[in-house]
C-alpha cells in the first residue's frame, strides 16, 4: 500500500498510523514527504476540532485529497521593507513601570550575591 493510501486509511478508521516500514522520506518522488505529512495533520486537526465544534461528522469522502493536497493556492506574505517608529515608552506610566522592574532585578541580583558570598564565607 502506497504512503498516502496508508495515511488516509489509518485516519479513516480514527488510528494514528503505526506502520512498520519507513512511511516518508524527503523526496517527493517515492514517498511522502515530511512537510506534506505536517500538513496533513494540521488539516486533521482543524478538521477534527471543527467537527467537535459543530456536532457534524467528519465527511471521509476524498479524504486523502484534503489532507494532502499540495497547497498551491497557499502565499506567504514577505514584508520588504521596515520603517523607524521611534524607541522610548509611549506613556509616562509605562516607563515607571520598566523603571521599577528593572530596580526590582538589580535588588534580586544583589541580594543573590550577597547570599552566595554568605554561604562560601561560612
Amino acid at each position: 500500500m502506497a504512503g498516502r493510501q496508508s495515511v488516509c486509511v489509518a485516519w479513516e478508521v480514527g488510528a494514528q498510523p503505526r506502520i512498520p516500514w519507513p512511511l516518508s522520506t524527503k523526496s517527493r518522488r517515492y514517498s511522502v514527504t515530511l512537510g506534506a505529512l505536517r500538513r496533513a495533520r494540521v488539516r486533521w486537526q482543524a478538521m477534527a476540532a471543527e467537527s467537535r465544534r459543530s456536532g457534524v461528522p467528519i465527511d471521509t469522502d476524498e479524504l486523502d485529497a484534503r489532507l494532502l493536497d499540495d497547497d498551491e493556492t497557499t502565499t506567504t506574505l514577505v514584508v520588504g521593507s521596515w520603517a523607524y517608529a521611534g524607541s522610548g515608552w509611549l506613556e509616562p506610566g509605562d516607563a515607571e513601570l520598566a523603571a521599577a522592574a528593572a530596580a526590582r532585578a538589580r535588588e534580586y541580583d544583589r541580594w543573590r550575591s550577597e547570599r552566595s558570598t554568605d554561604s562560601t564565607v561560612g
